[in-house]
């Protein structure tokens, strides 16, 4: 009786995930506060498949924020991250970082938002600053 074994062995070569690159949906001007954008990330290469995370000045965006799911297809792997844009976020730094067991890899945006100017405040100011100096004048005689 003679007994047969075999064994399969696979091999899987670990490679780091390309640099990724990082656009925006934003025409040639700068956005607006409030305004809608969306980020887009990607990487070619990596195996396994990267992970994507997202960074806002350095900290990890996970509230407030949409990130669809990560696709990886035909090598390249992508990432969209939704954003509502505030005053807050003109010169912030958005970061995707793709990791895998091989390594990682990072790209940053700084963001350009215009912001509306506070007049409102002024305005009102302004109009009761005239309102009182009419009413005095009218107590006054003067």
């Amino acid at each position: 009786m003679s007994l047969t074994v075999t064994f399969t062995v696979s091999q899987q070569c670990l490679v780091t995930p390309g640099v990724p690159t990082v656009s925006t949906n934003v025409s040639s001007r700068d956005p607006r506060e409030s305004e809608h954008i969306r980020l887009t990330c990607e990487s070619t290469g990596g195996n396994p498949p990267p992970n994507v995370t997202w960074y806002r000045n350095g900290a990890p965006m996970n509230v407030g924020v949409t990130v669809l799911p990560t696709s990886a297809k035909f090598g390249s792997t992508s990432s969209l991250l939704d954003v509502r844009l505030s005053r807050d976020d003109n010169t912030a730094n958005y970061t995707c970082d793709v990791e895998n067991y091989a390594g990682d890899a990072s790209s940053t945006v700084q963001l350009s938002v215009q912001c509306t100017l506070a007049l409102y405040s002024f305005i009102d100011n302004l109009i009761m600053d005239l309102w009182r100096n009419s009413l005095w004048r009218n107590e006054t005689g003067a």
